[in-house]
């Protein structure tokens, strides 16, 4: 007879095939892989064909989170029975920086915004943030 904890391991096992199950696992650990700090300035977003792509708000974090990439992916797979994750690859883009909030009530979401702030808000910002984004990406066009 099977404990509880082999059972569940055993579903845990079979759900890990699937990269939809594979990238929200990730997400929910992202700030423990790879720190508070990495986490503020990255973010996974989509795993292909055990490839995990994640975007980085700069080519410093770019740089820094490759060079622990073989680190990342050894926590990783050594949660599960067997290799989810086969590659990191990292790629400079946007994304949200409101993510969960930080547990200390004190401190800043990236230095800019009080985390007292609404999801609603959050969303605006972000729409604004796209908008001005899309705005600058024409006019370097025409120039």
């Amino acid at each position: 007879m099977s404990s509880i904890q082999e059972i569940i391991q055993k579903i845990l096992d079979k759900l890990a095939d699937k990269d939809g199950f594979k990238k929200a696992w990730i997400e929910k650990h992202w700030p423990d892989l790879v720190g508070s700090e990495a986490s503020r300035h990255s973010l996974p977003q989509r795993v292909e064909r055990a490839v995990l792509f994640v975007n980085v708000d700069s080519s410093v974090w770019n740089q820094e989170l490759f060079m622990r990439r073989r680190q990342l992916l050894e926590k990783i797979n050594g949660s599960f029975s067997h290799v989810i994750l086969n590659d990191v690859k990292y790629q400079i883009g946007h994304f949200s920086f409101f993510q969960e909030p930080p547990k200390d009530k004190g401190e800043k979401i990236s230095g800019l915004i009080d985390n007292r702030i609404g999801q609603e808000q959050r969303r605006q910002i972000d729409f604004q943030n796209m908008a001005v984004l899309a705005g600058l990406r024409r006019k370097r066009r025409k120039i």
